[in-house]
């Protein structure tokens, strides 16, 4: 049987179809956040712009009940960072992954500060603790180290809540209210008890409705699991199969969307580390190059990225000035006049969301030019590349 080779082009509208990001679409909050797997939520507010971007007429209000009263969750999953899932999702996805991470953890510095105190009794010790009142890494490391004296307290916390069943509670990840993570054990705060591993043919399915077609190395890049592939070859008769651009085999759901590649693509503003630009190892169907720019952390809602025709094309940063509101619109590379026009509309819409209380909006442009990026260039002289 003759396989199907997808163009970039092609992937790139499969990709921006399934994420809701070619148009908006009116669905539950709930069932968005569950439809994408979860939203990455490593930076509190980002996953509010993403879902701004993705739904009309989004309200932030929404999200923000459904975090204050615990039916929308934040913790440790794919990759090891932070995510919001729906607490369904969390009771099933937190056990999958909670291998992952303690192996994950156990090869971090703080990890290896431990010596030969056993991470198992650092992490009982912590849900110990913590089942008595929630508290930040900092409280908890420093009651830990009374223990364990000769660990540090920072790297006792930071196992503690890492590598065990525990969330962020609110008022952390609602909506502007700054707020530094604290932890709590999962069953605790939700009242309920963890559920069997969600397995792991389903969270491929659902990545791949979410993100695919696919390879299976795009399925570990964005989980941070291994040894998949012999779950996708389980899964083989189920899948199509297609090749990519360079002859990769990708994989996909029977039903997955395929927008006509023709499909215009509006702008789309993405919060600060959208899964879109992170959950592939090949990311040239949403970038040109494979380094994202360095967007510090934060709260969230103030920087961010473009899409512009699908592609990543440009970061975004917000100012404040006398109760107006701004926001500098750095593109990679020249735009035409007709796409600066739909970006600047669009970028409005966002400072509007952002506050909509602001005397005033302007979106202004800067000269175009790949944004420095600190950790990448880190990196290459870590490597010893240029």
């Amino acid at each position: 049987m003759t396989v199907r080779t997808l163009t970039t082009r092609e992937l790139n509208r499969a990709l921006l179809g399934r994420q809701l990001l070619l148009g908006r679409e009116a669905l539950p909050v709930s069932e968005v956040i569950g439809r994408l797997a979860g939203l990455q939520a490593q930076v509190p507010d980002a996953p509010y712009v993403g879902l701004w971007s993705r739904l009309p007429d989004f309200r932030p209000d929404e999200l923000a009940r459904m975090v204050a009263t615990g039916r929308a969750v934040r913790l440790t999953l794919m990759r090891g960072t932070i995510h919001l899932v729906t607490v369904e999702d969390c009771l099933t996805m937190q056990p999958l992954f909670h291998p992952m991470i303690v192996r994950r953890m156990s090869t971090t510095q703080h990890g290896k500060d431990l010596g030969q105190v056993a991470l198992r009794d650092v992490v009982a010790e912590g849900q110990r603790l913590l089942g008595e009142r929630s508290m930040s890494r900092i409280e908890l490391g420093t009651l830990l180290a009374q223990r364990w004296p000769g660990v540090p307290p920072a790297s006792l916390g930071f196992v503690a809540t890492a590598a065990s069943p525990t969330l962020q509670v609110p008022p952390r990840g609602v909506w502007r209210q700054a707020s530094g993570p604290v932890w709590a054990p999962i069953e605790t705060f939700v009242g309920r008890r963890l559920a069997d591993p969600l397995p792991i043919a389903d969270l491929i399915r659902r990545y791949l409705a979410a993100f695919g077609p696919a390879s299976v190395a795009d399925i570990g890049r964005w989980s941070g699991l291994t040894g998949l592939g012999p779950v996708v070859r389980q899964l083989r008769p189920e899948l199509r199969v297609f090749r990519g651009p360079t002859g990769t085999e990708l994989f996909d759901i029977e039903d997955g969307r395929f927008p006509d590649p023709e499909t215009a693509a509006p702008p789309r503003f993405l919060g600060e580390y959208d899964n879109v630009l992170l959950s592939h190892a090949d990311r040239s169907r949403i970038m040109a190059v494979q380094e994202l720019p360095g967007i510090p952390g934060g709260y969230g809602a103030s920087e961010g990225t473009v899409l512009i025709d699908g592609m990543l094309g440009a970061i975004w940063t917000v100012d404040r000035d006398d109760g107006t509101i701004g926001m500098t619109v750095t593109p990679y590379e020249s735009l035409s006049p007709d796409d600066e026009r739909a970006v600047a509309v669009e970028g409005e819409a966002l400072l509007r969301f952002i506050d909509p209380m602001a005397s005033g909006f302007t979106v202004r442009f800067a000269a175009a030019g790949r944004p420095y990026n600190p950790w990448a260039a880190a990196g290459r002289r870590r490597r010893g590349q240029p």
